[in-house]
């Protein structure tokens, strides 16, 4: 549960100072955690159904190889799941009163919480590899994802109420087509290369492409942490904008009351 702890870390460290700018844009606490409910509960019959549809898909269309890791890391689970994921945060945006980039993330991010939690208690009861725990534990990904879509979600809302359709598109395009590129690669470099690791006997056997699906797993490997960082940073300088955005509002609040008091004084 590493995801999880590491979502109260960023929530007390960057979200909770800043989470209260006026009354009118509070999102409350409750709203976040239940977004994390409300992902994982249908998460449980998401990831139960259309594995299974998928695995009757693979076989109706006699898929092996490649061509199976390509339709189980892109269609199965990050086509899926990622549109599941973006239809559960974004009508939960308005009630919520998310105003604010920073909030809009967080929401984001809650659901991909959610996700994560249901999808690791699954991997605990089927037969997920150790190598698909370590990759879940070290790289929190559906919490990443979610941030990332959040960000370019929010900027996608703005500029439709400004009226630039272009830049609209093109951020709604960011928001959807990276986490679901980014979700495809990270299992395909999981699945691809534990295909190449074939077990006979008490021993395990490289495969014929080995080498190549290691080099595309360490590859997946660095750029992810190399997006971990970037997406890290985004956040932070969120923050850090509302942070001072709520010092501003205080001292503008400030000021007007001192000025409300001066007739009185006199």
């Amino acid at each position: 549960m590493g995801f999880l702890v590491f979502f109260v870390f960023l929530f007390i460290w960057l979200y909770r100072p800043v989470k209260n700018l006026g009354k009118e844009r509070q999102v409350k606490t409750k709203w976040l955690v239940g977004a994390v409910l409300l992902t994982a509960i249908p998460g449980f019959a998401v990831i139960i159904g259309f594995e299974f549809l998928g695995g009757y898909l693979m076989q109706a269309l006699s898929l092996q190889g490649v061509l199976k890791c390509l339709f189980d890391a892109f269609i199965t689970a990050a086509l899926i799941e990622e549109g599941f994921k973006y239809l559960i945060a974004r009508p939960l945006l308005k009630p919520s009163q998310a105003q604010r980039r920073i909030d809009v993330i967080f929401m984001f991010m809650a659901v991909g919480l959610g996700f994560e939690i249901i999808e690791s208690l699954l991997g605990l009861f089927t037969d997920s590899t150790i190598l698909v725990g370590l990759i879940r534990g070290v790289f929190c990904s559906h919490v990443f994802w979610q941030m990332y879509m959040g960000a370019h979600y929010y900027d996608y809302r703005a500029a439709k109420a400004q009226g630039d359709k272009r830049t609209a598109h093109r951020e709604l395009a960011r928001a959807l087509l990276v986490p679901f590129f980014l979700h495809g690669m990270n299992d395909f470099s999981i699945f691809f290369l534990e295909t190449q690791i074939i077990e006979e006997g008490e021993e395990f056997v490289p495969g014929p492409y080995c080498e190549l699906a290691l080099i595309i797993f360490l590859v997946y490997f660095v750029a992810n942490i190399v997006f971990m960082v970037r997406t890290l940073k985004m956040v932070n300088r969120e923050a850090t904008h509302a942070r001072i955005e709520a010092e501003e509002a205080r001292a503008a609040l400030a000021l007007e009351q001192a000025e409300e008091a001066v007739p009185e004084n006199e």
